[in-house]
């Protein structure tokens, strides 16, 4: 079990990626996985909107 750097909330995830973005469930900090073992957490960088339009376009084709 990981905890948040925010809040200290603990976040439990099973077989995490690096890289991958999740929320924190009592703070809803967006957290990167920046550790797989110990799973260990950082604040997510800022995304910019047009970065994620771009991104759900090339992702549907």
């Amino acid at each position: 079990m990981s905890l948040c750097p925010e809040c200290d909330a603990e976040i439990e995830l099973v077989s995490p990626d690096i890289g991958e973005i999740v929320s924190c469930p009592e703070c809803g900090l967006e957290l990167e996985v920046i550790s797989r073992d110990p799973v260990e957490f950082d604040i997510a960088p800022e995304r910019d909107e047009e970065d994620e339009e771009e991104k759900e376009e090339e992702d549907l084709g």
